[in-house]
């Protein structure tokens, strides 16, 4: 009998492991098409979020909404767009699972600090 259950709880978490992995390898496989000249940042930001599930997060002021800019991605990954997209503009980026944190550049070395920290305090757990 306990060895039944044994084999029945060594199951159960494999299955969970596999469907976690496939899950995490989804998120990262996601590609993007994107090919605009002159747009602005805000609606190649709204391309993105068209095309996927991520949800941007930042403040009025750290987005222009007079910023144009040119971008061409064909089946790139979420990262590569996004340092296209803010390659000459002072903003950085993190990305959390789903959600895309922007930051003025000088701003960036304070929140990158913070999500270290938490994540050292998770890890510890």
């Amino acid at each position: 009998m306990k060895i039944k259950y044994l084999k029945m709880k060594a199951s159960f978490i494999l299955t969970l492991f596999c469907v976690l992995q496939v899950s995490a390898l989804e998120t990262l496989a996601q590609k993007f098409n994107i090919d605009l000249d002159g747009a602005k940042v805000t609606h190649v930001i709204e391309q993105i979020k068209q095309q996927s599930d991520y949800k941007f997060f930042y403040k009025d002021d750290v987005i222009n909404e007079e910023w144009q800019v040119n971008i061409h991605s064909d089946s790139e990954e979420i990262t590569n767009v996004l340092k296209q997209l803010f390659k000459n503009l002072p903003v950085s980026f993190v990305i959390q699972k789903k959600q895309i944190i922007l930051k003025k550049k000088n701003q960036f070395r304070l929140l990158k600090l913070v999500v270290s920290i938490y994540s050292v305090i998770l890890m510890v757990r």
